[in-house]
C-alpha cells in the first residue's frame, strides 16, 4: 500500500506541475519489449505515442517505432544499433522521419546509487527538412527506495541535445521518475521539463509519461 500511495503522490505532483507550467504540456505513452538472444545479445522494440494540447483537447500528434540490437561488452559497457521511424502530424497529413542511431552506455554503482551515462548519435532524415546529425548525452541516477521495497526506484536524469551543424546546443531535458521492477515487467511514471531553442528565445514544455517495459 505504501508503494501505491507513493506512486499516486508522485503522479499528483507531476500533474500539478504540468498545470502550472507556462506554455504547452504533453502526454506520452510508451511501451517496450526486450528479449535476450544470448548472454550478450538483446533485441529491443519500443513504441511511443505523444499527445499535444490543442485548446481543451489532447490529440495524437506524434508516434514512433524503434527497434534495436544491443551487445553487452561487460558489466559496465553496452553498445546498440537502432532504427527509429517517427510520424509527426502536419497540417496536410503525417511527416515521416527515418532515424538510425548508435548508442553507447556506461553503467556503474556508487554506494546504493546506480548511475548510467548514455551517448547517442542520431542520423535524422526528415521529410521536407534538411538532414541533421544529432548527439545526445543523458546522465541518470537511480535511487533505491529501501523503505518501500528493494525493487522500487526513484530516478533523476538530465539530457543534452547538440546538433552537429550550425545550431549546436539547442535542447535540454530534466527528468524525474518512479518505477517498480517485477520479474518480467516494469511499470514507470515520469515527467520531464524540456527547454528548446526557438529563435530568438527558448521555450519550455512539460511532458508527463507512462511506460511499461516487458522482458520475454
Amino acid at each position: 500500500m505504501r508503494s501505491v500511495g507513493f506512486a499516486i503522490f508522485l503522479l499528483a505532483i507531476l500533474i500539478r506541475v504540468s498545470l502550472a507550467t507556462d506554455g504547452d504540456w504533453l502526454f506520452r505513452i510508451l511501451g517496450s519489449v526486450e528479449t535476450a538472444l544470448s548472454d550478450n545479445w538483446k533485441l529491443n522494440f519500443i513504441y511511443k505515442s505523444q499527445y499535444g494540447k490543442e485548446g481543451e483537447e489532447h490529440n495524437l500528434f506524434k508516434q514512433d517505432y524503434d527497434i534495436g540490437l544491443g551487445y553487452s561488452l561487460n558489466d559496465h559497457w553496452t553498445i546498440s544499433l537502432n532504427y527509429k521511424q517517427e510520424y509527426e502530424r502536419d497540417t496536410e497529413g503525417w511527416l515521416i522521419e527515418k532515424r538510425p542511431h548508435i548508442n553507447l552506455k556506461y553503467r556503474w554503482q556508487w554506494g546504493p546509487f546506480r548511475l548510467e551515462n548514455r551517448n547517442r548519435t542520431e542520423f535524422r532524415f526528415k521529410e521536407n527538412s534538411d538532414y541533421v546529425t544529432r548527439y545526445r548525452n543523458k546522465l541518470s541516477i537511480n535511487i533505491p527506495l529501501h523503505w518501500l521495497m528493494k525493487q522500487y526506484n526513484l530516478y533523476f536524469a538530465n539530457e543534452l541535445f547538440y546538433n552537429l551543424n550550425d545550431e549546436g546546443f539547442n535542447r535540454n531535458r530534466f527528468y524525474v521518475g518512479f518505477f517498480r521492477n517485477f520479474k518480467k515487467f516494469k511499470p514507470e511514471i515520469f515527467g520531464f521539463w524540456q527547454y528548446s531553442e526557438d529563435d530568438p528565445s527558448w521555450v519550455s514544455e512539460f511532458i508527463l509519461a507512462f511506460k511499461l517495459s516487458l522482458k520475454l
